[in-house]
């Protein structure tokens, strides 16, 4: 029951850190591009019929505890390997999460197994399901999670991350196999239905449609998104657009749209921001340093469903056109 993990930012080193920790023998492995090359460490086998044992070195640590761990995590490049993948998790940034998919596509087979652990999930969903309708390579589930998890800046060349805040790891239902993988490495996994699992996502869409544009727009914590009175119409308005945006493909038949009011979206928003008040979005750093975002994948989804479903999303539009000219101007 090998486990490969596909990408190597906070999230992906973390969970990767946290399962090596708890069973320094499992099968993990993760997954870089020949750009991190340098970072791999090579291990030569004792004899020539044996594969060299290539490997990162991450330092773990908690938020407010002195303790750091150093962990050993199998590594592999991207374009070295050939060998089958069982299992895959996706944990790249929404826009890479395609061409990594298909980098590694040839490694899948009729039973591999792929979780997207990205944000933007639904959006990314529909890029990558074209692989695997004709079922040659595997099944795609949604997961997600509420772990807070960043890299620090580090100039010792090892990966770092810290574990900011512990959260819940929120698995499929089915397969039992990423239960069975992950519900013992201190990840707090919790598995969900199907329909519990939609109704999550599009929570955590309306979470991040809401605090990711506007704390970049203006500057600010999670926090600063509720104390700046100029915040709350637009807020308002994201996630009226949203509603009205799932009552419409409710009526079209998309059976699987959970039944999500405003005002249930309104608090599920307004819940994370107090939890994370303190944090700096991931938007918010992108646009800082000069980085893409990943608006297409958050409020461009929801103009571009309002547009198939006839609904007008002018709020979710130009807080879209606004996070694009912000990154344009860098």
């Amino acid at each position: 029951m090998s486990l490969h993990v596909l990408g190597s930012g906070s999230m992906g080193l973390l969970i990767a850190s946290h399962v090596r920790k708890s069973s320094p023998t499992f099968p993990i492995t993760l997954l870089f591009r020949d750009s991190h090359r340098e970072r791999i460490r090579v291990d030569e086998a004792p004899n020539s019929t044996t594969s060299p044992n290539q490997h990162v070195v991450c330092e773990l640590s908690t938020n407010g505890k002195t303790k750091t761990q150093r962990v050993t995590i199998p590594a592999e490049l991207i374009s070295s390997c050939k060998s089958p993948i069982d299992n895959l998790i996706i944990t790249t940034k929404a826009y890479d999460a395609l061409p990594a998919l298909e980098s590694i596509r040839h490694r899948l087979h009729h039973r591999s197994n792929t979780l997207l652990l990205t944000n933007g999930a639904l959006a990314v969903r529909e890029e990558l399901l074209p692989v695997y309708t004709d079922g040659r390579h595997g099944r795609l589930f949604l997961g997600s999670t509420t772990h807070g998890a960043y890299r620090p800046d580090n100039t010792s060349g090892e990966y770092r991350v810290v574990h900011a805040g512990v959260g819940n790891l929120y698995l499929p239902n089915e397969p039992r196999l990423f239960r069975e993988l992950l519900m013992g490495f201190d990840l707090c996994a919790v598995p969900l239905t199907d329909f519990e699992m939609e109704e999550l996502q599009w929570k955590k869409l309306s979470v991040n449609c809401v605090i990711n544009p506007l704390a970049s727009i203006h500057d600010c914590t999670n926090g600063g998104v509720l104390k700046d009175d100029t915040m709350l119409p637009p807020a308002h308005d994201i996630l009226q657009e949203i509603s009205l945006v799932l009552q419409a493909m409710r009526k079209n038949n998309h059976d699987s749209c959970p039944s999500v009011t405003k005002a249930t979206l309104n608090d599920f928003v307004l819940n994370v921001i107090h939890q994370t008040k303190d944090n700096s979005c991931s938007m918010r750093e992108d646009v800082k340093n000069g980085r893409k975002t990943e608006i297409e994948y958050l409020n461009g989804y929801i103009v571009e469903c309002g547009r198939n479903f006839n609904v007008p999303t002018l709020v979710n539009s130009d807080i879209r056109d606004q996070i694009q000219r912000m990154n344009t101007a860098k």
